[in-house]
């Protein structure tokens, strides 16, 4: 008896402790998090590259690349505002908050509420600053895996809102409009707590230098290397096929997908911030799988000095 009662108590001391953290993994923040987005005119990745102190609190800042969709409102970020601000969930309401030099609530010095992470399928909040719906809380198959999904927005006529949460991942979708026009995001794959996840290669930092067709396939070392902490990778591709290239530790732990998308034959150049990583020896690779079935792979070793 006394150990179903021991038992008993530890799922339910268990299952507070994890009721008070779950809120804040439906957008993880952690320095050198990464997320890569499209849509509509607009290309962007968001790289959490380090924290501030202000008002006695711990923001989480961004660093930004790329270029913002566009509709009607103007230009919008993944958080569906103006620009990137740093930002931080509150520890005991879950509420999603920016730094600004202005507020719309009288209950905040300096902040502006953007969503309330503990909303759940149902949930109305309207008041002088903030409004926002629920619409679902529902599990999707998000990068080959069941996850929860929260998504919250404005249902109003003339203009609305949306945004899905994935749990570990962060803001899967977004999206804005009125009766003009409408744009947002959709998340093409991230870098989680050093996982990767999707397809991280970022659009706007492929540069095509040369459209010959070449003899064979080849990869190039890497320029600068010693480097710190952005490096160049020159390839070439004799006939087009779906091409990856990856950065792996010294371990041979996948840490960042630069590249996983179909290409045409040329010379082509990629570069990787490694910023977010400590100084040590990476090896860089690329596979490249063509209509036939050919599979053409070579890697190579570079050294990030800080």
């Amino acid at each position: 008896m006394n150990k179903i009662l021991v038992l008993i108590l530890l799922i339910s001391i268990s299952e507070k402790i994890y009721s008070q953290n779950d809120v804040h993994n439906f957008l993880p923040l952690k320095v050198g998090n990464t997320w890569i987005y499209t849509g509509g005119s607009g290309a962007i990745r968001l790289k959490i590259n380090g924290t501030s102190i202000a008002n006695n609190h711990l923001y989480y800042t961004f660093e930004q690349s790329g270029t913002l969709a566009s509709c009607a409102q103007g230009p919008c970020t993944p958080f569906l505002i103006n620009a990137i601000y740093a930002i931080r969930i509150d520890s005991i309401t879950g509420n999603l908050l920016i730094l600004t030099s202005g507020s719309t609530c009288p209950w905040l010095s300096g902040e502006v509420l953007v969503d309330s992470l503990r909303m759940k399928t149902g949930d109305m909040v309207s008041n002088s600053c903030f409004f926002a719906s629920c619409y679902d809380t529902n599990s999707m198959s998000i990068f080959g895996i069941s996850r929860r999904t929260k998504q919250l927005g404005q249902p109003v006529m003339t203009y609305f809102t949306q945004k899905r949460y994935v749990y570990g991942i962060g803001i899967y979708s977004a999206l804005k409009g009125c009766f003009h026009s409408s744009c947002g995001y959709s998340l093409n794959g991230c870098v989680i707590d050093g996982t990767v996840y999707g397809d991280t290669g970022f659009i706007v930092g492929i540069n095509q230098i040369n459209a010959e067709i070449p003899e064979n396939f080849s990869l190039s070392q890497n320029y600068p290397n010693p480097f710190n902490p952005v490096t160049h990778f020159k390839f070439q591709i004799a006939e087009s096929g779906l091409v990856k290239l990856t950065v792996c530790d010294a371990l041979g732990k996948e840490v960042e997908v630069l590249l996983n998308r179909e290409l045409n034959p040329g010379t082509y150049e990629v570069d990787w911030d490694a910023s977010a990583y400590p100084s040590g020896v990476y090896y860089y690779k690329i596979q490249v799988e063509t209509s036939r079935r050919d599979v053409f792979t070579e890697s190579k070793k570079m050294v990030l000095i800080k």
